[in-house]
C-alpha cells in the first residue's frame, strides 16, 4: 500500500500502537505484521515493536491474508466396510448440527462419505453432546433403513459405561420409570410420561471418592435416559448437573467435572443382510476416569475391565439380561 504519513498526535507512540490505530488492525495484529516484517518506517523494515514512531514518518505496511478456518473433519472410524461405519464420538461435539449450523459428528461423516462418492445419509440414532463413544451408520439407503428397523425393534444392544456418584455400593438393577419432558430441559420420572427402562450393573466402586463404575443398557430408547435413570435410582452421574451432582461445578481440585461421565462403549446387532452377529466396541479414554478425580494410575480390578472392554472379551450385557 502507499505510506501513510504518521501525525502529530500519534507522535511517541510505540509502533505497534500506530500500526493498529493507522491500519484500524487489533493490536495483536499489528504486532504479527512487525513480526513478518511486513512494516517499513521511512522505507527500512523495522521489526521492534516498541520502536519510537515520529511524527512525519512514513509508514508502510503489508497485512497478511487471515488464514481460512479449516473444518475438522477428524473421525475416531472403528470400523469401516461398504454397508457400515462406526465411529467414537468424542464429548462435547453434538451428533447434527444445532439450527445455526456449526461443527457436528454427522456433518464430519458427511464429508467422509462426499470424498468417497457415497451418498449424503441422516443418522439413526444420536448421543448427548456431553457423551462420548460409539455410533453406527448406514452407507447406503438399504443399510440406512435396516439399521432404523433393527433400532425400532430393539435389535441393537448399546452398552454404556457411567462414573456415578454415590455414597455406598449400589445394587444390580432394572430401572423401570416412566419419563416425560421436564418444565425447564432434560426429563423427568413422572408416571404419566413415556415408558423407558434401563438395566444397571454396578462394577466397581471407591468408597474414597464416592464413586461407582456401573455397566447399563437401554431396553428403550429415550432422549437423557441413562442420566435421568441413575439420577433417579443410584446417584447423578459424575459432571452431570442437569441431572443432579452437587459437585459438577465445584472448582476445587480434584472435583469439578468439565463434562459428562457417560460413554457408548458397546454396540452389537445382526447384520441384517447375512444375518452375521456384529459387535464393536471402545474403552473410554484416560480423561474419562479424571473426571472422577483419578490422577494415579486406576485400581487393578477397573484396569482389568478396560483391559477386556478393549478386546471385545467384556460382555456386561450377558450379566445384565439377568437382573
Amino acid at each position: 500500500m502507499s505510506p501513510v504519513v504518521i501525525p502529530d498526535e500519534l507522535d511517541g507512540l510505540r509502533l505497534d500502537v500506530v500500526l493498529a490505530r493507522l491500519a484500524d488492525i487489533s493490536r495483536g495484529a499489528a504486532r504479527r505484521a512487525i513480526d513478518a516484517g511486513g512494516v517499513f518506517l521511512d522505507g527500512r523494515r523495522e521489526r521492534t515493536l516498541a520502536h519510537t514512531a515520529r511524527a512525519g514518518a512514513e509508514l508502510r505496511w503489508t497485512l497478511a491474508a487471515p488464514a481460512a478456518d479449516v473444518p475438522d473433519l477428524s473421525l475416531d472410524v472403528v470400523h469401516e466396510d461398504a454397508r457400515w461405519l462406526v465411529v467414537c464420538k468424542q464429548p462435547g461435539l453434538p451428533t447434527v448440527p444445532g439450527p445455526a449450523g456449526g461443527d457436528s459428528l454427522l456433518g464430519r461423516v458427511q464429508a467422509l462419505q462426499r470424498g468417497q462418492g457415497r451418498p449424503q445419509l441422516a443418522e439413526s440414532h444420536r448421543l448427548d453432546r456431553e457423551t462420548s463413544g460409539l455410533l453406527c451408520f448406514g452407507r447406503d439407503p438399504d443399510a440406512v433403513a435396516a439399521l432404523d428397523r433393527a433400532l425400532a425393534r430393539r435389535q441393537v444392544g448399546r452398552g454404556y459405561l457411567a462414573l456415578v456418584r454415590c455414597l455406598r455400593p449400589p445394587v444390580a438393577q432394572r430401572i423401570d420409570a416412566a419419563l416425560r419432558p421436564a418444565p425447564h430441559a432434560g426429563v423427568e420420572v413422572h408416571p404419566c410420561g413415556q415408558p423407558a427402562a434401563t438395566r444397571a450393573l454396578p462394577l466397581a466402586f471407591d468408597p474414597e471418592r464416592g464413586v461407582a463404575l456401573v455397566a447399563i443398557t437401554l431396553e428403550t430408547g429415550r432422549s437423557h435416559q441413562a442420566r435421568a435413570h441413575l439420577s433417579y435410582a443410584l446417584g447423578p452421574i459424575v459432571g452431570d448437573q442437569r441431572y443432579g451432582d452437587p459437585l459438577a461445578a465445584d472448582a476445587r481440585a480434584g472435583l469439578a467435572a468439565p463434562r459428562v461421565a457417560l460413554h457408548s462403549a458397546r454396540l452389537g446387532m445382526r447384520d441384517p443382510a447375512t444375518g452375521a452377529a456384529r459387535s464393536w466396541h471402545r474403552a473410554p479414554d484416560a480423561g474419562f476416569f479424571e473426571l472422577g478425580g483419578w490422577q494415579q494410575p486406576l485400581p487393578e480390578t477397573w484396569t482389568a475391565i478396560l483391559r477386556e472392554l478393549g478386546r471385545g472379551e467384556f460382555d456386561p450385557e450377558r450379566a445384565l439380561a439377568a437382573i
